[in-house]
């Protein structure tokens, strides 16, 4: 007979010990965080160059903001919202690395890394979930595969590099944007609640304040949105074909034969036949 006490003890050590998928897809993550690092790190130990301009604007107004920070909270936000309303290069981006000041100094190293660990890494990480939700499919497979091939892949283009190794933070809109994708299309949109439509509002807000011309995005967004919502209208309203008749609608791994499908088992799916 199965003691209570230990069924339930052994239940419980079961769920606080996270499985080896979990464990793989931490490690993975370790690695790609310690590679990136260390190529940012690299980069800029190699660097001979007098940066100034645009190379050198945002560093200097994060060491000077990381510093009124210390100073003074209230005037430094002050500055911030004053920055927002009439610069053309405001302080809302660099806001999130002033705590890489007061840890590591005000080096260009550290500013650099503070990008690369505020901005770059966590982007890669929320494309990688979103090509995981692209890709995931009905049947028992792990996602963790392609969530980590996918934020690696994203860590090999180099236009996500180039700007963070200029010292530009705008790669931390694409950020937001990985957020705003997987809010607004997590539910169809007659199902998702005025909360979850009020907070994508506010991303697609904050993605203009971070670097103006991503307004462009913002801008395409809506056609983009209406016309993902035509299509998804005309696919659901598509009868289902002759090789279906009689049948009930099937899932991706159970098709009647003759038929075959050309989605990954969701309603947007189709069956094609002959």
């Amino acid at each position: 007979m199965i003691d209570p006490r230990r069924a339930a003890i052994s239940d419980h050590n079961r769920l606080r010990r996270p499985d080896k998928a979990t464990l793989l897809v931490i490690g993975a993550f370790l690695a790609i965080a310690v590679l990136g690092n260390g190529f940012a790190a690299y980069f800029v130990s190699q660097e001979h160059y007098v940066y100034f301009w645009d190379y050198s604007g945002y560093w200097i107004s994060s060491r000077d903001l990381s510093a009124s920070l210390l100073r003074d909270p209230v005037a430094a936000l002050r500055d911030v919202i004053s920055s927002i309303r009439s610069s053309d290069y405001n302080l809302l981006p660099v806001l999130p690395l002033a705590s890489f000041y007061w840890l590591f100094g005000a080096s260009r190293l550290t500013y650099i890394l503070a990008i690369t660990n505020v901005a770059l890494l966590p982007s890669a990480f929320v494309l990688g979930v979103v090509a995981q939700r692209l890709l995931r499919t009905r049947s028992g497979s792990s996602p963790a595969p392609p969530l980590v091939l996918a934020a690696a892949s994203v860590l090999t283009l180099h236009y996500m590099w180039v700007p963070v190794l200029r010292g530009l933070p705008d790669v931390l809109g694409v950020l937001v944007i990985g957020a705003i994708l997987l809010l607004h299309f997590a539910k169809p949109l007659p199902q998702q609640s005025l909360g979850r439509l009020v907070m994508t509002g506010l991303l697609l807000c904050l993605l203009v304040l971070i670097r103006r011309w991503y307004a462009f995005w913002v801008v395409a967004f809506f056609p983009a949105l209406a016309v993902a919502q035509v299509l998804a209208l005309t696919i659901n309203h598509i009868s289902p074909p002759r090789c279906l008749a009689g049948h009930p609608w099937p899932s991706r791994n159970r098709l009647p034969a003759g038929c075959r499908s050309t989605g990954f088992g969701g309603r947007g799916s189709h069956r094609i036949c002959g």
